[in-house]
């Protein structure tokens, strides 16, 4: 499965959230992998953006959003 986005942090950051938000290290590597949506996820991820992580997109996934896109039209 390829990856639609995700936040990049460090290993040590990554503890200091579970930390702050009082949640496992699993827990938060799934919010900043857009796995959960809950309020807690969300918060996660901004204060992750605030501390200074970075958004990914795959280009793999743009390549195959585009060809999906294509293929869907030619039909």
């Amino acid at each position: 499965m390829i990856k639609e986005r995700y936040i990049r942090v460090e290993p040590a950051m990554k503890k200091w959230l579970a930390q702050k938000f009082g949640i496992s290290v699993r827990a938060v590597g799934d919010a900043l992998n857009y796995k959960t949506q809950s309020g807690t996820a969300k918060a996660i991820r901004a204060t992750a953006l605030q501390k200074g992580g970075r958004v990914y997109v795959p280009e793999d996934f743009g390549k195959n959003f585009e060809r999906a896109a294509q293929n869907h039209t030619n039909s």
